[in-house]
Formats: structure tokens, sequence, C-alpha cells
């Protein structure tokens, strides 16, 4: 098994097509990834960035040795099997990836849907944060009235 049927195997994981992949990588077209997994190719300049949008193990996805997933609940050390870091939580930047990848997938008029909600939820989340240091009877200092 090379490189491209791994790469087939972590889309068909995720539910995704060809299309999918190639709108989140760079640069990569329809027809170089068709290629690429038909001949089930053993690398590509593409290989790094298919393994962070997909989000497995770049060098699970190159040689087929190690955990797939960045995220595995599990890990295999010399045959024996154990818990990851399940209770660390996925580091910022890999959400702001996630995010950014879904994001790209969604209609262009949704998309101004989505910035609309997150600005709304942030108001109102300074606003909590607001009232509850009133309840303390902390000072509340908004950044425009510190700029002053």
């Amino acid at each position: 098994m090379g490189l491209g049927s791994r790469i087939q195997l972590c889309l068909e994981a995720r539910r995704w097509s060809q299309s999918d992949l190639v709108r989140n990588v760079a640069g990569l077209d329809r027809s170089n990834l068709s290629a690429l997994i038909r001949r089930d190719a053993k690398r590509s300049a593409y290989a790094g960035e298919i393994a962070r949008v997909l989000g497995c193990e770049p060098s699970w996805l190159l040689t087929g040795e190690g955990k797939q997933w960045r995220n595995e609940m599990i890990e295999e050390a010399d045959g024996h099997y154990s818990l990851a870091d399940a209770d660390k939580p996925p580091s910022d930047d890999c959400l702001l990836q996630r995010l950014l990848a879904l994001f790209n997938q969604l209609p262009s008029h949704e998309k101004q849907s989505v910035v609309d909600h997150a600005e709304q939820r942030l108001q109102v989340c300074e606003q909590v944060l607001q009232d509850m240091l009133l309840i303390k009877g902390l000072q509340v200092v908004s950044k425009k009235d510190s700029a002053d």
C-alpha cells in the first residue's frame, strides 16, 4: 500500500470526496490527486499539506507506520496499546486549521452568516464578562475608554 492508497483511506474515513481535498490543498488539482491515488504513488510534494488537511500523521501517510490520526485515543508501542493524550485538548492551531477547512467548504452565501453568528456570540460573551465584573464590584474599562 502506497501514499495514494493511504490518502484514499483517509478520504473514506472522513467521508470526503477528492474534490473536498482539492478545495483545501492549495495548488493541488483534481487530475493530480486522481493520478496520485490511481497509481498509488509513493511520494508527492503535496503529502505534508494533504496530511495536515486530512488530520493524519504525515509519517503514517508517507510510510504507513505509526499512528494514522493526529488525535488518536489509542497508541501502539512495541505491541502494547495504551491511551494517548486523550485529555489533552487539540491545539489552537489544530482547531483553527479544522475551522478554516470547514469554513472553506461552505457556499459563499453561508460564509457571511457564520461570521455574523461568531461576532454576535463574541458580543454576548463580552457582555456576560462585563456583567460578572460589575457584580463583583470591579470597574469595567472598555478598549475604547482605555485608548482615550
